[in-house]
C-alpha cells in the first residue's frame, strides 16, 4: 500500500535526497516568519516542497499535504525554508511565555520539519507534546481579557 506520504514506491533502493533549499528560517528572516506566522494562504508552495529520492526506476516522490492544515491547524509552512513550523511552539518561543517552549522539538520551533514520510506520525507526536501543549495554554491565556478588566466600569 503506498502512503499518503508518497507519489510511488521501491522498496529495493535507498532513498537519495535531491538537493532543495535547505535554509533555515528560523530567525525568522523571511516575510512570511517574520511578525505573523500564521498559515500560509499560497498554495502554490505546496509543490515546492517536493522531494525527489533514489534513481533510475526506483524514484519515490514526497511532499507536503494540504490535508495536513486542516488536520493540523498550528502548522505553518515558510516559504523561504519550505519546511512546516509549530505556529504555538514558535510563538512561546519567541515571546518567551512558556517555561517549556525552550523544550520544544527543535523541528516544530527552530529548525523547521520536512521529512514528509513521517509526516503524520511526527505531527501526531508533536501534538501531544508537553511543549506544544504548554505553548497552546500560553497562547490562548495570552488573548484572555483579565477579569479586572472586564469589572472596569
Amino acid at each position: 500500500m503506498i502512503s499518503d506520504e508518497e507519489e510511488t514506491s521501491c522498496t529495493t533502493c535507498d532513498p537519495i535526497e535531491n538537493s532543495m533549499n535547505e535554509s533555515s528560517a528560523a530567525d525568522g528572516s523571511c516575510s512570511c516568519c517574520s511578525g505573523d506566522i500564521s498559515q500560509p494562504t499560497d498554495p502554490s508552495l505546496l509543490q515546492k516542497t517536493e522531494k525527489v529520492y533514489g534513481s533510475g526506476s526506483c524514484i519515490k516522490k514526497r511532499r507536503f499535504l494540504a490535508k495536513w492544515f486542516e488536520d493540523y491547524k498550528w502548522l505553518h509552512l515558510c516559504s523561504k525554508s519550505l519546511k512546516v513550523y509549530c505556529y504555538y511552539c514558535r510563538a512561546a518561543l519567541r515571546s518567551q511565555v512558556s517555561v517549556m517552549s525552550t523544550k520544544a522539538d527543535p523541528a516544530f520551533s527552530t529548525t523547521g520539519f520536512s521529512n514528509w514520510k513521517k509526516g503524520t506520525s511526527s505531527f501526531k507526536q508533536h501534538e501531544s507534546s508537553l511543549a506544544h501543549r504548554d505553548a497552546l495554554s500560553a497562547h490562548i491565556m495570552s488573548s484572555v481579557t483579565p477579569i479586572n478588566e472586564l469589572l472596569k466600569d
